[in-house]
């Protein structure tokens, strides 16, 4: 940011729709909010605003510490944003992340006209922008064989603080249960019924609804519940913060520190490979799928069509690997 009433250019040569000083980062603040999110749910908020912060970091226009919807979007055009997706196929994206980076400028490009940040022209020539075609059919994530997912379990458990006890309870609820990390995220205490085998919480699409905890997740979740209960009690986030010297915070763990969370317990534990939240949702879904097929692995993640769920079926890839092994 050049002050606090002027505002970069994206990079890839993009020009701006007017004169620097005349539009400020509390303006297209407002546009965004008013005519881009103001209607999404939270969950959807913090997944839109988590790609919005990737996008502008690729487009040279990072926020700094101001909000992400401040960034100049509306200097954004068709050559920046062609330029973008050439950089995000060779860094070989999934189209569908592709197709979603760009259907987010395009609504950032439209709250930018409607505000009047942004010419007609450069509107119309935004909206004609063609992401990839092809859907990737294999779905996000890899299914983490179960020594990996043992490795990960016994690093967290090594560590005698209570990041270590908090950590391996993160890992149960992610490989014992199959949920986004902005749900594992929002778990309130309350909502935890232990005895029962049991969380309501809220899920994608903003419905509340109860899913059943494994053994591997009671399991896990139990010590983790009574360390926290010294310091917070029994309401409040269930994965709340920890300071480094111990200390324990009433706040949630947000979903990228989940996301971080897992690649640093991965790493240390020695992986060949960092595990990320959808992998332990991918791991779940191939075993319900392997076990009990389409209809209970349907339910187990909650999707609400099987074309979803088929997905995460990886038998087919286990079957050619079999066969394969063979040929000595």
């Amino acid at each position: 940011m050049n002050s606090d009433n002027t505002m970069p250019v994206a990079s890839f040569q993009v020009q701006p729709v007017a004169k620097v000083g005349q539009v400020t980062p509390g303006m297209v603040e407002n546009a965004i909010r008013n005519f881009f999110l103001g209607k999404m749910a939270s969950s959807s908020k913090l997944n839109i605003r988590y790609s919005m912060a990737r996008i502008a970091t690729d487009a040279g226009i990072i926020p700094g510490d101001r909000p992400i919807e401040s960034v100049p979007w509306h200097t954004l055009n068709a050559s920046a944003v062609t330029s973008l997706i050439d950089t995000w196929q060779a860094r070989e994206l999934s189209n569908d992340t592709i197709s979603l980076n760009v259907q987010i400028i395009r609504g950032c490009a439209r709250a930018c006209f409607l505000a009047g940040l942004m010419p007609a022209e450069q509107f119309a020539l935004l909206k004609e922008i063609k992401p990839p075609r092809g859907r990737n059919k294999r779905g996000r994530g890899r299914a983490v064989a179960l020594r990996w997912r043992d490795l990960m379990f016994e690093e967290c458990l090594k560590d005698e603080r209570p990041q270590g006890i908090r950590d391996a309870a993160i890992l149960g609820v992610f490989f014992g249960v199959g949920l986004r990390r902005a749900e594992v995220s929002r778990i309130q205490v309350e909502d935890v019924d232990i005895d029962a085998g049991e969380v309501r919480l809220k899920v994608k699409g903003g419905n509340t609804v109860t899913k059943y905890l494994s053994p591997l997740a009671v399991r896990h979740l139990h010590p983790w519940i009574e360390v926290r209960a010294k310091s917070l009690g029994y309401r409040g986030p269930l994965f709340c913060r920890i300071l480094k010297n111990g200390k324990l915070v009433d706040k949630a763990v947000k979903p990228n520190g989940l996301y971080y969370l897992l690649e640093q317990r991965s790493k240390h534990a020695g992986l060949p490979f960092l595990v990320r939240p959808h992998d332990a949702r991918r791991t779940v879904g191939t075993w319900a799928l392997s076990e009990f097929g389409e209809i209970v692995a349907k339910e187990v993640l909650g999707h609400a069509n099987l074309s979803t769920t088929a997905i995460y079926d990886m038998r087919g890839d286990k079957i050619a690997q079999d066969a394969l092994s063979k040929i000595k």
